[in-house]
């Protein structure tokens, strides 16, 4: 026999009462192995290496699991469990087996064991909970048979205070022959329990005939399994009114193992069904309305985490349910919205005024933004964590379609505008041309003469806004022509090139291929050279840079710089007519507006990313043209600079 292993005291968790434990295994390590993982938890472990070894000690004092090792020597762990089964009554019998030992483990079970454990890496861990639980679970039984008599004394006060039926009957389909009702029986069927007990009438007879077969069934199948069975179904009372009821009950067996009698409870449940009913009918309404509503709609948690979208908020972000739910909305918005998002959810959650309708930007997958207009409230339900419902409509057509009709009546205003400007002021501008040329030629004195020239220039920077004025305000004619956009940059940045400030770098990128689009020149490098004179007077330091994207479907033309960045309340006016943000005399306001005209002319979009602080990228969008003619070679090399400032000092 092994020696006794003794117990490792646990002094931050010591048991009520000490747990005795044998284990029967003939490899000494594995004893070892065991009460290493059991002693620990305050179990007395004793130990036998063989089978009779093991019987000879439950002689002893009682034990209160017994672990069986699956390969003991002098009797089979199958037998040895037998033997335990019916010696050592409810004390736990654990099956010790190898890994991968499955087919013991199951012929354990039927041979008498309680619970297996696999000698797996784990073991030392899944030992002691699976012992503790075997353990507990016996003790818990015991208190249960003692406190059976005490269950009993109160059993029939209890049935008389149950809201409904509880019965015994005999195990006779169909007619399930009724030995115990309790008084319950008459309210809820109207027949009292004596007409029940007596035959007069069974319980089966006031089944609704349309649910008798099914519930049969049921019962059949249940008691067939040897599982409890749970029903719900119709009754027909003595007065014939028609009730929902709810079963449960489960078949009693005789010492031969046959179904002799059924035991259960029935309760009325009309109420409740009829309330659940309703409920359903309730949700799968709501349910259709969220599904089908044409407004977005999305509840996200206090954290902005999305709980829950319908199809039309996802298709807003153009994106399916499933890759929005889960994440923050912060997700599917550009970076300068989150922090006026979360600023309204937390205004919204602690009951501050918000805006209503609250306007917010979303970006989908392929970089287009999407202007969405939202009402928010905070729900907090009795029984669960509260969350953020956002009702939310894309008013992206309709600002785009507001703006074009502002658009359209401030350009019709301008060509009013233009047409009298021209016709009021280009007559005395004239005059004053024909005064000074004939007063420049009467004179000699150099100081009058500078100032006639003064005379001169202004007079030439009030035509040229006239001229403006007019150019912006007529249709302009577009005479596309397939194009390779590299020349037109580089003539761009040559023309802008005197504006460069020192310590700007002023470059294009793109690949030695031809980047071919229909387009105008003239008109279009003039769209270049308005966004590259721009960039220098917003960048002191940095880059300017002119990138070109040759896309399957279009070709892009990026000017990016390092400049102040366009705060939000600038960005939104950017290419509204007469709108700058220049000295007075330095601009017209009508540069971004007349280029927006021309790209839009040309069938392509202009689209402006910026940061406050760290620049602003504006990015032209034109139709693409693959059949152009013979197209000019560039220069060798991945990339072809054009004009090349020296960078930056650091």
């Amino acid at each position: 026999m092994a020696p006794d292993r003794p117990a490792v005291p646990n002094n931050s968790n010591p048991p009520a009462d000490p747990l005795r434990v044998l284990v029967i295994d003939p490899n000494e390590d594995h004893q070892l192995l065991t009460v290493t993982a059991l002693a620990p938890r305050g179990y007395q472990v004793k130990a036998a290496s063989a089978s009779r070894e093991g019987l000879r000690l439950l002689e002893g004092p009682r034990f209160d699991a017994i672990l069986v090792d699956a390969k003991l020597r002098d009797i089979g762990a199958l037998e040895m469990l037998a033997i335990l089964a019916e010696r050592c009554g409810d004390v736990p019998r654990i099956l010790l087996v190898p890994v991968g030992g499955d087919e013991i483990a199951l012929k354990g079970l039927e041979a008498g064991a309680t619970a297996f454990v696999m000698k797996s890496p784990s073991y030392r861990v899944v030992l002691p909970a699976v012992v503790d639980r075997q353990v507990r679970d016996v003790r818990s039984r015991r208190h249960m048979t003692e406190a059976l008599a005490e269950s009993q004394r109160v059993l029939s006060t209890l049935m008389s205070n149950l809201p409904g039926m509880a019965y015994r009957c005999r195990n006779d389909p169909p007619r399930w022959t009724d030995e115990f009702v309790s008084d319950g029986a008459e309210a809820l069927t109207g027949v009292p329990a004596e007409d029940f007990e007596s035959g007069k009438i069974t319980y089966s007879e006031m089944v609704h005939p349309d649910d008798l077969e099914s519930v049969n069934r049921a019962i059949a199948d249940a008691v067939a399994g040897k599982r409890p069975f749970q029903l719900l179904y119709r009754i027909r009372t003595a007065a014939k009114q028609e009730k929902w009821v709810w079963e449960q009950g489960r078949a009693v067996y005789g010492p031969q193992g046959d179904p002799v009698a059924l035991e259960g409870f029935v309760t009325d449940i009309t109420e409740k069904k009829q309330a659940q009913d309703q409920i359903e009918r309730s949700e799968r309404m709501f349910r259709a309305i969220f599904e089908d509503a044409a407004d977005g709609i999305v509840r996200i948690d206090f954290e902005g985490r999305v709980l829950a979208i319908n199809p039309t908020g996802a298709q807003f972000l153009a994106r399916e349910p499933r890759e929005i739910i889960g994440h923050p909305l912060g997700e599917f918005l550009p970076p300068d919205e989150v922090p006026r998002a979360r600023r309204y959810l937390a205004d919204l959650v602690e009951g501050r005024p918000v805006a209503d309708p609250f306007e917010i930007t979303a970006v989908v997958p392929n970089g287009t933004r999407r202007v969405l207009e939202a009402h928010g409230r905070v729900n907090r339900p009795n029984d669960g964590a509260p969350d953020v419902e956002v009702i939310a409509r894309d008013v992206t057509e309709k600002r785009s379609l507001l703006r074009k009709i502002a658009e359209s009546e401030r350009l019709a205003s301008l060509g009013r505008l233009a047409l009298y400007v021209a016709h009021e002021i280009n007559t005395p501008l004239t005059s004053i041309s024909l005064l000074t040329s004939s007063i420049e030629k009467q004179e000699s004195d150099p100081r009058i003469l500078a100032k006639l020239e003064r005379i001169h220039s202004e007079r030439r920077r009030a035509a040229a806004i006239i001229t403006g004025l007019l150019n912006f305000s007529r249709p302009q004619r577009i005479e596309g022509i397939p194009t390779d956009l590299r020349v037109l940059v580089q003539a761009a940045i040559e023309h802008v090139e005197p504006l460069r400030q020192p310590g700007v770098s002023l470059f294009a990128q793109f690949a030695d291929r031809p980047v071919v689009s229909t387009v105008d020149p003239a008109h279009m490098e003039s769209v270049v050279v308005n966004l590259l004179r721009n960039a220098l007077e917003a960048t002191d330091h940095g880059s300017v840079a002119v990138m070109l994207e040759d896309r399957p479907d279009s070709v892009a033309i990026r000017v990016t710089d390092t400049g102040t960045g366009i705060p939000r309340e600038v960005l939104e006016r950017i290419f509204e007519p007469f709108f700058t943000t220049k000295k007075f005399g330095h601009g017209t306001g009508l540069g971004l507006a007349w280029s927006k005209k021309i790209i839009e002319g040309h069938g392509g979009t202009i689209d402006v990313m910026t940061r406050v602080g760290e620049g602003t990228t504006f990015i032209v969008t034109l139709p693409n043209v693959r059949e152009a003619g013979p197209r000019p070679a560039a220069p060798p090399g991945e990339l072809t600079p054009l004009v090349s400032a020296s960078p930056q000092p650091s």
